[in-house]
């Protein structure tokens, strides 16, 4: 129904392709998917998230595609972590939070959490915390950074994404 009454909406879409995957219902999910990063072409999680039900239908062609442009795409958010403006930089940060299973972005995440600005540090902070990563590398920068951090209310983001994420096994 959301869809229907704002079908220009990606967010809808997005939702409606994961609830028809949970639903094993592939090909109307890849469907809603493809319209959702359509919509938002630039928005890392939905075409992460099509390239993964892609290969799920074996559709190894059409996934190295949506891969190779969502590797573009993430390399220019990551490029713009280097810019000289705070607040795209933060955009940027959420953004990239928003794929949970790539090490090249968790690179990118941890990296931030010593940068010389307190809001950028944050925003990583959260971004990770929100990835829910179980890589204990994440963990671990998460730590040391909560280690050396000054600011106190990024102390507070850093130790709520610790706690977001997943205990390590033993």
């Amino acid at each position: 129904k959301g869809v229907a009454l704002e079908p220009g909406n990606p967010l809808g879409h997005y939702a409606g392709a994961l609830l028809l995957a949970a639903l094993r219902r592939a090909g109307p999910a890849v469907a809603a998917m493809q319209k959702a990063v359509t919509l938002s072409p630039r928005r890392l999680v939905y075409l992460f998230d099509l390239v993964t039900m892609l290969l799920s239908q074996g559709e190894k062609q059409r996934a190295e595609a949506a891969f190779t442009e969502y590797e573009k795409i993430r390399n220019d958010v990551i490029a713009q972590l280097r810019s000289g403006v705070e607040a795209q930089r933060v955009d940027a940060a959420r953004e990239l939070g928003s794929v949970m299973s790539d090490e090249v972005v968790l690179g990118a995440l941890s990296g931030l959490l010593a940068d010389g600005s307190a809001g950028l540090r944050q925003a990583a902070a959260q971004a990770l915390g929100d990835s829910g990563a179980a890589d204990p590398k994440v963990r671990q920068a998460l730590t040391d950074a909560l280690g050396r951090e000054k600011e106190q209310r990024v102390q507070e983001t850093i130790r709520a994404a610790l706690n977001a994420l997943p205990l390590p096994k033993p």
